[in-house]
């Protein structure tokens, strides 16, 4: 799974949902002013999602889909432990 930006425009709305784990220390917060500290090996279930017609950006994870309350996880900081429900950004044919 390909976890960088991407310079493709997604073709419909798309979601990865994974679980992943930290690779090193990370201190994060929302919009809201919650503030987390992910510790080295956790595992945890986090998301990336786009919209149709908007880049295709890999480069974040999050803890949810509300953007307001969400922990952003960069993805050079986790390794994809597995893909638990994914769509994908493109259409088949």
């Amino acid at each position: 799974m390909n976890t960088s930006s991407s310079s493709h425009v997604a073709e419909q709305d798309w979601f990865t949902r994974a679980h992943v784990r930290i690779t090193r220390p990370y201190e994060t917060g929302t919009p809201l002013g919650t503030s987390h500290r992910f510790m080295k090996d956790e595992e945890l279930e986090l998301v990336q999602w786009g919209r149709a017609g908007e880049e295709v950006d890999r480069s974040t994870w999050w803890s949810g889909f509300e953007v307001d309350s969400a922990f952003i996880v960069p993805a050079d900081d986790l390794e994809v432990l597995s893909v638990i429900e994914e769509k994908s950004p493109w259409t088949t044919s």
